[in-house]
């Protein structure tokens, strides 16, 4: 990826309905090398309108934490947080790429860790950390990249991982291709 259009890579982590704490960590390894990364948490209260399943049937389940599969998607709803626009893989004309969970279960105290990657490479950002200030149920957390450049995505593979406290509990990777959307 060229270093211009590195500099419009923008990495914003949210987290929603669940009511956390987070601080990002800024990191040195970085494809590319002058890409500018940001780390921007939210917090909001839960949504029993939009929550997922109650039980996961696959994803990461343990005392502290139930979280369902990565969904991967274009679009999500502004309160929730809960993706709208489910995708498996996407085109460079996306403005945004969103790793969305569904949450269960989330006790009070437990710590999430994401890192993202591009073609097997952190991004600058590679660490945020979220703490749940408060046991949840039924909620939902979004992770995503903003690109601000007037060229378009570069092709790859973009990748997230997640930690519950020190466990690597999900991971997950999209491919995005030239061209438009269909």
């Amino acid at each position: 990826m060229s270093g211009r259009r590195a500099r419009y890579l923008s990495l914003f982590f949210l987290t929603s309905p669940l009511l956390l704490h987070g601080c990002g960590d800024a990191g040195d390894p970085q494809p590319p090398s002058t890409g500018e990364v940001t780390s921007s948490p939210t917090v909001v209260a839960p949504s029993p309108l939009a929550s997922p399943a109650s039980t996961p049937g696959t994803g990461f389940i343990s005392s502290s934490a139930a979280l369902g599969e990565i969904v991967w998607s274009t679009a999500i709803e502004t309160d929730s947080k809960r993706p709208t626009t489910p995708v498996t893989s996407l085109t460079s004309d996306v403005k945004r790429i969103y790793a969305v969970i569904p949450v269960n279960r989330l006790n009070e105290g437990t710590t999430l860790t994401a890192g993202w990657t591009y073609n097997g490479t952190p991004i600058r950002v590679t660490t945020q950390v979220m703490t749940a200030l408060r046991d949840t149920e039924d909620g939902w957390i979004e992770f995503h990249l903003a690109w601000t450049s007037p060229d378009p995505w570069p092709d790859g593979t973009y990748a997230i991982s997640i930690q519950v406290d020190t466990q690597l509990a999900l991971r997950s990777a999209i491919e995005l291709v030239s061209g438009p959307s269909a």
